[in-house]
This record gives structure tokens, sequence and C-alpha cells, in this order.
């Protein structure tokens, strides 16, 4: 009784969690007018005053600009390098180009952290320049257009540019190896790239399909008709048809793999509806099965797509390479395994041209140009030969004096 006789109500506090409730759920502001929930809410506590919606938006809007500045401060006194992606979406319903752009860092825990920058709508046209401002005027908003390290695109020609502008209108030298490192292509989007040019043979068996489910679920009525024909002919509605989204290939599978279920129930409707006129035919669902058999391995042979990876793996595996380098449980021994196995004669020369990189990040470094101007003390009038050791982790450490990054206790 005592806890209880304590308890103090809170209207702020009470308004507060009602905001964080409708961000987390992502529920409508509406949901303050409905009767339903404003009886559940008084039935709790009779002394909690519910708000409009306009109150619930000011107080979300609180929110969001006290989170943004905690995020912002925590960026702002972070010293590592700054990893930025980013995206164009578009709404469903309205069709409206909105841009999403992620900062992802490395925190004084060695633990990585990601947040939310900005999702701000893109008016069209949505052209390179308009691209290419939005996401600068970010970069500087945040103060992190000298500490960048990557920035993650689609691989496309659009985005291509649109890095070229920005890269005009920053910094270089205050950039990894001034800037050539900056761009970065999604792998996810060239995967996506691969399958789509794998799915482009069942273009037009797709279609049908994706014109069937469309029909199909585009009402109340014919859902339920669907339902029916399926307990009718004893085909358990276990999962869901769903359109996909068409240039996600995951999506399209799942939609294929999940409407391939139910081709039964599909010729039955197309007998008694004589408005449903674009169901496959029986060979294209044959075309369909057999594909969706193939996507469903994809993962497990990707070397089959291995010269699509080219325009991937040309342009950041110096990063990557760099990256497994400075791993101390790997060294360029690693690089030295798979490389002959990817370039064949040309691993040599693509070896040594990671080794450079090395180099030149280093002296990056050394030379203060990336603000890191403490770490000179530590490694200025290192010679090539201790880069070496470094580099191979050779049996010369301990008469050189110099321990390799990983090792030491002390080094920081």
């Amino acid at each position: 009784m005592a806890g209880v006789n304590a308890y103090h109500f809170d209207q702020d506090e009470s308004r507060k969690e009602l905001a964080r409730m409708i961000i987390l759920h992502e529920y409508p502001l509406s949901i303050v007018d409905h009767i339903g929930f404003r009886r559940y809410s008084t039935s709790l506590q009779p002394l909690f005053k519910m708000v409009c919606r306009n109150t619930i938006k000011k107080d979300i809007t609180s929110i969001y600009d006290h989170e943004r500045e905690k995020s912002i401060h925590e960026i702002e006194k972070n010293r590592s390098r700054i990893a930025i992606t980013t995206d164009m979406w578009n709404s469903q319903n309205k069709k409206r180009g909105f841009m999403v752009v992620t900062a992802h860092f490395i925190d004084d825990f060695w633990r990585l952290q990601s947040r939310v920058m900005r999702f701000i709508y893109v008016p069209s046209p949505h052209t390179k320049e308009v691209l290419s401002d939005v996401l600068l005027q970010t970069l500087l908003e945040w103060s992190i257009d000298r500490k960048l390290s990557t920035m993650t695109v689609d691989n496309c020609s659009t985005n291509d540019v649109v890095i070229n502008i920005i890269l005009d209108k920053l910094q270089r030298s205050t950039l990894v190896m001034r800037g050539s490192m900056l761009h970065m292509r999604c792998a996810a989007h060239v995967l996506n790239l691969i399958v789509q040019d794998g799915l482009n043979v069942i273009g037009s068996c797709i279609e049908k399909v994706r014109e069937s489910v469309g029909f199909l679920t585009g009402s109340t009525k014919r859902r339920q008709r669907f339902t029916d024909t399926a307990r009718q002919l004893h085909v358990e509605c276990t999962k869901e048809l769903a359109l996909d989204c068409k240039t996600r290939w995951n999506s399209t599978y799942l939609m294929l793999s999940t409407a391939i279920e139910y081709r039964d129930v599909f010729f039955r409707l197309s007998q008694r509806e004589s408005s449903y006129k674009c169901i496959p035919k029986e060979e294209e669902w044959e075309m369909t099965s057999s594909i969706c058999e193939r996507l469903a391995l994809f993962y497990k042979v990707t070397e089959l797509f291995s010269e699509k990876f080219d325009c991937y793996w040309n342009v950041i595996h110096g990063v990557m390479a760099v990256a497994t380098i400075l791993d101390p449980r790997h060294k360029i021994e690693l690089l030295e395994y798979y490389f002959p196995l990817i370039y064949g004669d040309e691993a040599e020369n693509e070896i040594q041209r990671v080794r450079d990189t090395c180099y030149e990040m280093i002296r990056d470094y050394t030379s203060g140009r990336m603000g890191r101007e403490g770490l000179s003390s530590v490694v200025d009038g290192i010679e090539a030969n201790t880069f070496q050791n470094i580099l191979d982790d050779s049996d010369d450490e301990e008469e050189s004096g110099v321990t390799t990054l990983g090792e030491s206790e002390t080094y920081s």
C-alpha cells in the first residue's frame, strides 16, 4: 500500500509516454481522437486530460528535436570517421519521393552505432543537382563533411554523378586519400541487379502473376472469394498474397513463390470470374516454378554471377582489403591466398595496389591532413620496411622494436 500511496500523477510525463508510444508503434496521430482509446485511457487514469492531434504532433516534434540534438552532439564528440548510407524511397499512397540519410560510426567503446540523420521529402524532379544538394546540406547541418569515410549509394549512373558533384564541393584534403575511397556501391543493390537480369527471362510470366495478385487482392470481396475457393480445393491459406516491389528481387521472389502454391486457386477463379483474364498459362507456371527454385538457392550459387560482381569489387576492394590487413588475425597473407583465385595472373599487381593504398593512407594520417595530428607522433619517421612489417607480420618485429597493430597492450 505504501507504493500505491506514494504514486503521483504527472500529466506532462503521461503526454510524453503517449507520444513515445505513437512513435514506437507508428500509430496514426488520429488515435487520440478515437472514442475507444479515449475511454480506455480514462479508465486507467481519470485525471489524464487527453490531447488533440495537433498537440501530440508538437510533442512528437519536440522529442525529435531533443533526440536530434543528442545525436548531433554524440557524432560531434566522436573521434572516429563517419560512414554514410543513403537511398531514395517513394511513398505508396501519394508516390512522393523521400531521401533517408544514415550515419554509421564506431564509438569510444568500439561499438557500431547508426543514426538516421534525415528522412526528408525531395520534390520532383530528382535530378543529380537536386539529390546532391539535399545530401550535401545534410552533411553540413550535422558538421560531418570533414569526418567522412565513405558514402554508400545504389549502383546507378545518377549516383555516380551525385558523388562527383559532392566531391567537388568538399575539402578533399580532409577525406581519406583525398576522396578516392569515398564512393561505395551498395552490395545489396548490385545483387538485386544481378537477379533482375535473371528474372527478365520470365518477364511476361512475372507480369501475369503480378496482375493476378493485384486483381485478386484489389478488394475485400475478391480476397474473401479467394479464401473460400482455396478452402473448397483444400489448399491451406498459410501465406498471404502480396504485391511485390518491382525493384526488390526478394519481394518478387516471395510474391512468385506464394502464388505458385495457389496456382490451382488461380485456375479455378479464372473459370468463375469472367473479368479475370491475366492468369499465366501452364507452361508459364512451370517456368516460374523453375526460376523460383534457383532463386531459393541463390546465396549458395553466387559463383555463377561472379562476372557481374566485377563492377562492384573493382571499385571497393581497396577498402575491404585494407580492413583485412589491419585485422591482426589475417594481414596480407589472406590477400595472397584469395587474390590469385580472383584475379589469376593479375593477382600480384592487385596485391601491390593494395600495398600502395595502405602506404598512402598512412601518409594521409601522418601528414595530419585528416585531422589526426596526434597519430603522427606515434608513427612519424617510420620507414617503409616498418610498414612492411605491419602488413606482413614478419619475424623481424622483435629485432626492429616494432609491435604490429593489434598485438601491443600499450598501443593506443
